[in-house]
């Protein structure tokens, strides 16, 4: 077996873990838990370059999150990879940046650029906004994209649920102990937009 081979065994591996106890452990929980884990790996050093913040503290998220590359789509969509008629629009997320928002046609999808991520980086939050239809958030693995959140219409901004991922478990066989890993947003039965993309490391230091 090769070494990629193994690396998406385990991810797939994770990825079905992750459906078990998903339900019956919030994300806040489970960050509780990968911490001390990375910490006895020997590889807790976080991705370079990350700047926290607290997005999410209005609704009552008080994690430290650092910005997917281009997420706030201020500068355009710079390594975003856009699909279907997705196209960076005025009109962006109220409650934060404001200015300008990924617009996402129905059927149209949008795909991060790879981000660095640890043991301690399992969960991914935005913002978006749909008067119909739902936006489906998947984890791309191996090429394919892996559904791990479905957001439903709001009718106005508003932000995600806090989505497990889980692929980054693929950084414990790293030996820097950080792996990439790209989400992709596609809008699925109405036009929707998508703003101020966020990964939580529930690292604090």
């Amino acid at each position: 077996m090769t070494k990629r081979s193994a690396r998406n065994l385990l991810a797939v591996a994770v990825l079905s873990l992750g459906a078990i106890i998903a339900p019956a452990a919030s994300a806040a929980s489970l960050g509780s838990l990968l911490t001390p884990v990375a910490l006895l790996t020997g590889k807790a050093s976080p991705c370079a370059g990350r700047v926290l913040s607290q997005p999410f503290a209005p609704w009552n998220d008080a994690a430290s999150y650092f910005p997917a590359p281009g997420g706030t789509f201020e500068g355009g969509a710079p390594g975003w990879t856009l699909t279907g008629g997705a196209a960076v629009t005025a009109g962006g997320n109220t409650f934060l940046s404001g200015g300008s928002a990924l617009s996402l046609p129905a059927g149209a999808s949008a795909t991060t650029p790879s981000i660095c991520v640890d043991l301690g980086s399992p969960t991914l939050r935005a913002f978006t906004s749909a008067s119909r239809g739902t936006v489906v958030v998947s984890v791309i693995l191996a090429g394919l994209a892996v559904p791990v959140g479905t957001v439903p219409a709001s009718g106005s901004w508003r932000p995600t649920p806090s989505m497990l991922f889980l692929t980054n478990a693929l950084s414990i066989v790293s030996a820097s102990g950080t792996t990439s890993a790209a989400f992709r947003f596609t809008a699925v039965g109405g036009d929707a937009k998508l703003d101020d993309v966020y990964v939580d490391p529930y690292r604090r230091t």
